[in-house]
């Protein structure tokens, strides 16, 4: 029986009403169902590996997968951060953090005639200090529940691996064809982004600790292991290490050491996390560096830090579409 062209009309329109509403509701999820994606591609074949080949039981192979980038993920994390932390415990004493002040206050009235801390300010920025400590506390919290919910996720995803790719090309009302091209524009976004970070990581660090060797950080292989390790941030990565190290040289008398410094992170260190990510991406997923800007922008905006990959991924799938649509709309119209 064919449906009345009033109630299909109906019937489409409630679907599209509630997909946006359900969409609209999971907008707090949006990191956990990115993680939880990015984590099921890369997984996917390693899953099929086990009970494929080595005919392990799916539930079985899904939770050890999970158990193993867990612990890959979580146990260096933990002694990083660390580490980290008890160098620069060092730096963060009440005498030590009075003496950087003082300097950087007489630096400034001397060249720049004006006071930057004054004790208002210095007061601010003690709340602002305590304000993020708490911040820190709550967010990390809501973390392991946000860990917790992807682990569950990610479990039942890969127990149905190609299932779910079955489902989405019946119910897709495109052909099959396009369905599979952005199936493979979404794996080779995310291993070229997974496999491009390391090694984005590994460059910054070399970069970053020649220029602290340069100017004379002490111990500049700690800190430029840090700045690497700052790179996998969006926006400010390593910056949150070479801007504090040369205003450090500054406060201890190297002024020009620290310009020399701050001008080497924003001109050499930071050209290699945009100069490198656009060869990876042009390299790897052939994409042209103005989608790459273009999604990075609208990525890192709308998603965080999943937006890395997930913006340029739109404009791909954007264009994708647009293709086949250009093509359909040109074979339906009479020669």
């Amino acid at each position: 029986m064919t449906p009345k062209p009033y109630l299909s009309s109906f019937t489409f329109w409630m679907m599209i009403l509630l997909a946006l509403l359900i969409s609209w509701q999971l907008i707090p999820l949006m990191d956990v169902l990115l993680g939880t994606l990015i984590l099921y591609v890369l997984l996917k074949p390693a899953y099929s590996l086990f009970t494929t080949k080595l005919h392990v039981k799916g539930w079985l192979a899904s939770l050890v997968l999970i158990l193993v980038t867990l612990a890959l993920v979580l146990i260096p994390a933990y002694y990083t951060v660390l580490v980290f932390y008890q160098k620069l415990s060092i730096y963060m004493s009440q005498d030590e953090i009075n003496k950087i002040t003082a300097s950087l206050d007489a630096i400034s009235e001397k060249y720049l005639r004006f006071t930057i801390f004054t004790p208002e300010n210095i007061k601010s920025l003690e709340i602002h200090i305590a304000g993020l400590f708490t911040n820190i506390v709550s967010m990390s919290f809501a973390m392991l529940g946000n860990i917790a919910l992807l682990c569950f996720f990610l479990f039942f995803m890969l127990l149905y691996t190609g299932r779910i790719e079955q489902l989405i090309h019946s119910y897709l009302p495109i052909e099959q064809e396009i369905t599979e091209k952005l199936g493979n524009e979404m794996e080779t976004q995310v291993f070229s982004n997974v496999l491009g970070a390391p090694v984005l990581a590994l460059l910054q660090g070399l970069v970053a600790t020649g220029g602290y060797a340069l100017v004379g950080l002490p111990d500049p292989f700690f800190y430029g292991i840090a700045t690497g390790m700052m790179s996998f941030l969006p926006t400010v990565g390593s910056a949150l290490i070479w801007i504090p190290a040369g205003l450090w040289l500054i406060s201890e008398q190297h002024l020009y050491k620290g310009i020399g410094l701050l001008a080497f992170g924003l001109i050499v260190i930071s050209t290699v996390d945009n100069v490198f990510r656009f060869v990876m991406q042009k390299r790897i997923a052939d994409v042209h560096p103005i989608v790459t800007v273009l999604g990075l922008i609208i990525g890192i905006k709308s998603f965080g830090l999943a937006g890395i990959i997930f913006g340029p991924l739109l404009l791909s799938f954007f264009l994708i579409l647009l293709r086949w649509y250009a093509g359909v709309i040109k074979q339906s119209v009479p020669k």
